[in-house]
């Protein structure tokens, strides 16, 4: 005779009166970066605080007089001149950072029983990081246009609704842009605004090992290979070009045509900084030597890097830092010492390293392509408006949405404002190595 053995109760029972687990340790873990790097940096030069006229920098553009040789014995000793003074412009763009939610995310994530973070709270402790990120992109990369990146290649409705694009010609790749962030695209020459007169795409997915990024496809029309991205908020008026902040790549810059500060590089060559122009090849010890040499031979050996007391930086991507570890790991000048007792082996340098006597410091941000020596005593800022909730005389500084029949909407909004520019005192006092090849992975 046969025994009926039944099931009790297993775990589809149960499933339902488990208790959800989440990891104590670290309640939200991040995945992106929020860095301020070069920010940070500036930001503690001293300020310059101006309204809304221009700051002026005095500069001397001319020596004084005229030396000569001449005839003690009564000759013609002609007449002479005195030293030629100018000044350069700065005036400071405006930026902003929005941050919107609902009641209801507010509500559910308000009490520790009911999320594990405080969904406003999360907001407002980490949007002024979100908006130095923002600001360190833009003084990073800043060339004087906003440009944010520049397209190689679209795979157009890849995937079905999507535009991939690929960004691997200016160096930046898309470290610079983030998942959300809303831009515009320019024709190369900024003659023409894709989409017409401020019409915007949207990043619906940001590729940094790939170097892509998406936008709905077609949205704006008639973008091509070659195209740039601007940050938000520019004018459309070609063929004047966007105007943002005067970055790196603005004053670390040897061209000789263009403006800088008011001043045409064509024709005032002491206005131009320093470059040493690898060719593209790889990162070799003379360069760095050649391009902090060039500065003495601008201003003199006793007000070069050297002998001024400055600190410079030798800014740079983790690219080259490691196109310079390969060197000294290829040199026959590197050995192994094993002592009598039981060692790690690691035979990579540490991260304390030095260009021409330069300490190095990386930035995920960087052109991978470069390397840039600065001296932050060179650098300044001029501040309009110093970063800080928009508020209103009253003081008010979260607002209420309006819904679409003019009534209240359960939603929320507040923003982050600022108005500043970078400058540089002594343009001849930059110097930077450019067109470096990037080592495999990068």
């Amino acid at each position: 005779m046969e025994v009926s053995r039944k099931v009790g109760a297993n775990i589809a029972n149960v499933n339902n009166s488990e208790i959800e687990n989440y990891v104590k340790s670290r309640a939200i873990t991040t995945l992106f970066d929020r860095d301020d790097t070069l920010y940070s940096t500036i930001e503690k030069r001293p300020v310059e605080v101006i309204g809304d006229r221009d700051l002026r920098i005095p500069l001397e553009i001319s020596p004084n007089g005229n030396s000569a040789q001449y005839n003690s014995d009564g000759g013609d000793m002609g007449t002479g001149s005195g030293p030629s003074f100018d000044k350069a412009l700065v005036n400071t763009n405006d930026f902003l950072h929005r941050v919107q939610w609902t009641a209801r995310s507010a509500w559910v994530t308000d009490d520790r029983r009911k999320a594990v973070v405080n969904y406003f709270r999360h907001l407002t402790s980490t949007s002024m990081q979100e908006f130095r990120r923002f600001q360190d992109a833009l003084v990073t990369s800043g060339g004087g246009n906003g440009v944010l990146g520049t397209i190689t290649a679209i795979a157009a409705n890849t995937p079905v609704g999507f535009d991939t694009l690929t960004l691997t010609t200016d160096g930046f790749g898309v470290n610079l842009l983030r998942k959300g962030q809303k831009v515009q695209i320019w024709k190369s020459d900024f003659t023409v605004e894709r989409g017409g007169v401020n019409a915007l795409a949207t990043i619906s997915k940001v590729d940094i090992p790939n170097k892509q990024i998406q936008i709905p496809t077609g949205v704006p029309a008639g973008v091509v290979a070659t195209d740039l991205i601007v940050v938000e908020g520019q004018p459309s008026v070609a063929p004047t070009p966007p105007q943002s902040m005067n970055g790196v790549m603005y004053h670390n810059n040897d061209a000789s045509i263009g403006t800088w500060q008011g001043f045409d590089r064509a024709t005032t060559p002491e206005i131009r900084g320093n470059g040493v122009h690898a060719g593209p090849a790889a990162l070799s010890l003379p360069l760095p030597r050649i391009a902090l040499n060039k500065i003495a031979d601008r201003l003199g050996i006793e007000n070069d890097g050297y002998k001024s007391g400055r600190k410079w930086t030798a800014w740079t991507h983790l690219a080259q830092f490691q196109a310079y570890e390969n060197i000294g790991q290829n040199t026959n000048l590197m050995r192994v010492v094993k002592e009598m007792k039981e060692e790690s082996l690691n035979l990579y340098f540490s991260g304390n390293m030095q260009l021409a006597g330069v300490p190095m410091k990386p930035s995920n941000k960087w052109n991978r392509t470069r390397i840039d020596f600065i001296d932050t005593s060179n650098w300044g800022r001029a501040e309009l408006h110093g970063a800080d909730f928009y508020k209103l005389p009253d003081g008010q500084k979260y607002f209420e949405m309006r819904g679409a029949s003019g009534g209240l909407a359960a939603a929320f909004i507040f923003y982050l404002t600022c108005s500043w520019q970078v400058f540089v005192l002594n343009p001849a006092s930059t110097t930077y190595i450019d067109q470096l090849t990037i080592p495999t992975g990068y």
